[in-house]
This record gives structure tokens, C-alpha cells and sequence, in this order.
């Protein structure tokens, strides 16, 4: 029995590089976090020759940031016997060179269950594919997917460049969707079953305009793709990829959710620090958030909630709903919006390994959990990567392994 990591450019579908076990172990809002000093110890995959998965400790003084070798990914893939596994990670989806200038995105407002809900569409010329995408609990679908903090183009119109159309989805009480109210005695308002409504009513809209529609839900948004999928039959979906998820969280990260009151606010330098603590060590900060002022201003343009109409974004406050975070805290006391087990459509968990946010654990947990047929999930995690992967520089490498996923379904 050996635990199976492999680098993307050592693997072929249905094929695992074994390596030595123990090589590897892998307030704010989720997706404006700090380290929450987990150790590095985390459980690894293993799958005996009866295909019976066990998981074990990594041992301790491992390094939690690297895979053997010093790949770029650490993917790990639980394969069943008697099927071949299509998930090759190796394949880049269609890479295409990465685009040099702003990519046009189209702004629709469509019905919502409760109020007009935005969406943002970054599409090709002749799309069979879509994805769309659900933020996180602090930006919206505009903003996180439209850009990356070192300046070029986001994952919105990176999927547009491979040929795919692209749909980012603002909740409610987020970007340039309808606002929230609070609701009785205080009640923090933009809760996951809500959010969920939300979502169904992008995918029926999508759904007219491709043929075939992949989800991508990240932090917070992995709960909202959860909820959706669980609670609706045949859901017109292909595969999700569920991207730094947060289901049982740590101690430490509990602690750094609580919050007071139905709403909280977000300003330019604070949301900046949060980024650059994110940053590896010997990254030259500057250069890593060289497009983090393009990124705040997008957000503050497309945000409906800013405090006393503010039109500075260098000095805007934006306010944020708070149910994303009260639904992320009851989740971790066992009141979760969703069942992992009632989720059937193909789907990806992956983190980064220097998430301290969604750590190992958790992640693992949530693919443990996960229903539908034989060897149609994967594991995978993104060596280096932080919370906030999707937007630095290294985002490619999980661009490209998420659209891999979404090819062999």
C-alpha cells in the first residue's frame, strides 16, 4: 500500500507515481484570511490493492508546501478497480498562450428568486461548453473571476480564451445583484439556501445559452454549488470543481469568522494586507499585487453597497452580508447547508497546499463524503497555493488542472 502523489507532468490517465509516505503533508472571512498556524501534518490518500481507502498521518518536520521533486502540483486520485480513471491531470484542457490584454465581458441581469441577480459573461464566438462560477463570502463574481492580483486577465476570461463560455454570478447582497435586508431580530441576511435559489436561477439561465454547463464554486461558493446540487434532481449540470472548501473548519479558523451584527465592511488597505500576508515569503510583494488596485476599483464599480455612495475607491467601504459566514460557523458545529453524500454530479475538491483556510482535513473530508459513480471524483491539490490561488500568479496550474477535470466528463 503507497499513498499516490503525482505531478501533472509525470502522469497519464489511469497511471499514479508512487512516492515515499510522509513526504508530504500538507474577524476575516474565508476568503480574506491569515495563516491560522495549522501544522503541516495532514492525512494522506491510500488505496490498497482491494480497493479499500485508508487515509494516514504524515509524519511531522515534513514540508507542507512541496511535492517530491519540487513539482507544481501535488494530485492525488483515489482510482477504482476495474475502471479506468479519466481524470488526466497531465492534460492541460486545451491550453491556449496566455491572453496579453483586457478580455470584453458582458454584464446580464437576469430574474432571481427574490430580485434581479447579475451575471458576468465572458464568451467566445462559438462556445459548446459553459462554466459558471459562485464567489467566495467577501467579492463578487466580477471582480474575483475577472482579473488576478499580478494584472492579466482571471479565470472568467482565461476560460473564454480555451474556446468555453464563461458566466460569473453575483448572490445577492453581492456586486451588482439586488440588496439584502436583515431579517428578523438581526438576522444576517445572503444565507446559503438563499444563495442556492440564487445559483438555480443562473443555471437555468446558462444552460439556454450552452450546451453543456460546469460549475465552480470557491470558499464560500463551494457551499453554494453544495446546497444546489444536493437539494435538486438531475441538476443540468456536467462537473464541479469545488475549490478551497470550507465545511469543518479548524479551531483557529472558528475563532477568526465570529462577527457582530448582520453586516460587515471591507476597505482597500485592509483587504490589501490581508492579500500580501498571503504572499510566499521571499515573493517580492509588489510585484505579487502588482494588479490589486485595477482589481479594487472593478470591485468598488460593481459593488451596490457602498457606504454613503463613496465614488473614491481608494477610500470606499463596501458593505458585505453576513450569512455567508453565519452558514460557514453553523457548518462547523454541524449544522451544514448540504450533504457531500447527496451531491452525484462529478466533482473535483482542490486546495492549495498553503491554504490555511481550507486545510487538508476538511477538504478531505469533503471528498470523502462525496456521492456519485465509481471513479467519477478527484482529489487534487496545488503545491504552493494559497486561499487565494484563483488570482496569483501560479493561478494557471489551477486553471488548467480544473478544465482537465471538466474534459473528461
Amino acid at each position: 500500500m503507497c499513498s499516490r502523489a503525482v505531478r501533472p507532468s509525470a502522469v497519464d490517465a489511469g497511471m499514479h507515481v508512487p512516492r515515499r509516505p510522509g513526504t508530504h503533508a500538507g474577524g476575516s472571512p474565508p476568503d480574506g484570511s491569515e495563516s491560522d498556524g495549522s501544522p503541516g501534518g495532514g492525512r494522506e490518500r491510500a488505496v490498497t490493492n482491494d480497493g479499500v481507502e485508508r487515509g494516514h498521518r504524515a509524519r511531522s518536520g515534513t514540508n507542507p508546501g512541496r511535492s517530491e521533486g519540487g513539482g507544481h502540483a501535488v494530485v492525488v486520485v483515489v482510482p477504482v478497480p476495474g475502471r479506468r480513471n479519466r481524470f488526466d491531470a497531465r492534460r492541460p484542457g486545451g491550453r491556449m498562450p496566455t491572453e496579453t490584454g483586457p478580455v470584453p465581458a458582458t454584464a446580464h441581469d437576469i430574474a432571481g428568486p427574490a430580485g434581479t441577480l447579475r451575471v458576468t459573461e465572458w464568451r467566445p464566438e462559438k462556445p459548446t461548453d459553459g462554466v459558471l462560477f459562485v464567489h467566495g463570502a467577501t467579492y463578487p463574481g466580477r471582480a474575483i473571476f475577472g482579473s488576478g492580483l499580478d494584472g492579466p486577465s482571471g479565470w472568467g476570461p482565461w476560460t473564454m480564451t480555451r474556446g468555453d463560455a464563461a458566466f460569473a454570478l453575483d448572490v445577492r447582497g453581492y456586486g451588482s445583484s439586488h440588496a439584502v435586508d436583515p431579517g428578523p431580530d438581526d438576522e444576517p441576511p445572503a444565507r446559503t439556501a438563499a444563495a442556492a435559489g440564487d445559483l438555480a436561477a443562473a443555471v437555468e439561465w446558462a444552460t439556454d445559452r450552452v450546451d453543456r454547463l460546469h460549475l465552480v464554486g470557491t470558499s464560500w461558493g463551494t457551499l453554494v454549488c453544495g446546497r444546489y446540487l444536493a437539494t435538486r434532481t438531475d441538476p443540468p449540470v456536467v462537473s464541479v470543481a469545488l475549490h478551497a472548501p470550507v465545511y469543518d473548519l479548524s479551531p483557529a479558523v472558528r475563532d477568526r469568522l465570529a462577527f457582530d451584527g448582520p453586516f460587515r465592511t471591507v476597505q482597500r488597505d485592509g483587504a490589501r494586507a490581508r492579500w500580501a500576508a498571503q504572499a510566499p515569503a521571499d515573493a517580492d510583494t509588489d510585484r505579487w499585487l502588482a494588479g490589486f488596485d485595477a482589481f479594487w476599483s472593478t470591485y468598488v464599480a460593481n459593488a451596490g453597497s457602498v457606504v454613503d455612495d463613496a465614488t473614491d475607491s481608494t477610500t470606499a467601504t463596501v458593505r458585505v452580508p453576513n450569512g455567508c459566514l453565519a452558514d460557514i460557523l453553523a457548518a462547523a458545529d454541524g449544522d451544514t447547508p448540504y450533504d457531500p453524500a447527496a451531491v452525484e454530479t462529478p466533482a473535483l475538491v482542490v486546495r492549495g497546499t498553503a491554504d490555511h483556510t481550507s486545510v487538508r482535513p476538511d477538504a478531505l473530508g469533503v471528498y470523502d463524503r462525496l456521492g456519485g459513480a465509481p471513479g467519477s471524483n478527484a482529489y487534487a491539490e496545488i503545491d504552493g497555493g494559497t486561499h487565494f490561488v484563483h488570482l496569483e500568479p501560479p493561478r494557471e496550474r489551477l486553471f488548467d488542472l480544473v478544465r482537465s477535470f471538466q474534459r473528461s466528463h
